[in-house]
């Protein structure tokens, strides 16, 4: 971009030289490098007559000038940016900017994989450990409905006997009272047989 300020320079510096002097000569003198040019200018007209020349001249050097001001009033009205690379730059350092912020999204969300398969290893640990505990309590379970049935069956055994004894009791009970009935008639009968055997004697 210095380089259109450059060239915007020259065409104000030109344009006040023509505007002081009044003579494409003087211009051509000014800019001695750039002869070329004057020989061009020569070659497109024809010698003029004398007479002519002043008009000529005339007309010439308000074409140039007017040209000038087109030049200058077109580079006024664009908007150039100092740096041409400007605009490059800009969309170079966004992508890097939108680079670096996917690498930290990538970032953050691997970190939040790592936590996540971290977490699963410990519920599959965890996991591990209850099934193992399922298998000792189950082992338990079993082992206390063993010990349930075999209580089951003793008690049951102990009201077959508690209903044995009970049965024996009663009979017992109904025999002791045949017993006594026994008795009573057997010691009946002793004391008549004893009265019997006293009156004997008697006789």
């Amino acid at each position: 971009m210095q380089e259109f300020h450059s060239f915007s320079e020259e065409l104000e510096e030109d344009l006040n030289l023509l505007t002081d002097s009044k003579s494409i000569e003087s211009y051509l003198r000014h800019n001695g490098d750039e002869t070329h040019e004057a020989e061009d200018f020569s070659g497109d007209f024809r010698e003029p007559d004398i007479v002519d020349l002043a008009e000529e001249l005339g007309n010439l050097e308000t074409n140039y000038l007017n040209n000038i001001l087109q030049l200058k009033a077109s580079f006024l009205r664009e908007e150039v940016d100092d740096d041409p690379w400007e605009g490059i730059s800009e969309t170079i350092t966004d992508l890097v900017k939108r680079c670096d912020s996917k690498k930290l999204e990538l970032l953050e969300t691997l970190h939040a994989e790592k936590s996540l398969s971290n977490r699963i290893s410990s519920l599959r640990s965890e996991i591990s450990g209850l099934k193992r505990k399922k298998g000792r309590l189950s082992s338990e379970i079993s082992s206390m409905e063993t010990n349930l049935s075999n209580m089951n069956r003793d008690i049951d055994y102990c009201k077959e006997q508690y209903e044995v004894y009970m049965s024996l009791r009663t009979r017992s009970e109904d025999l002791r009272e045949e017993i006594g009935k026994y008795a009573k008639v057997l010691g009946l009968e002793l004391e008549i047989q004893d009265e019997k055997n006293f009156i004997l004697k008697l006789f």
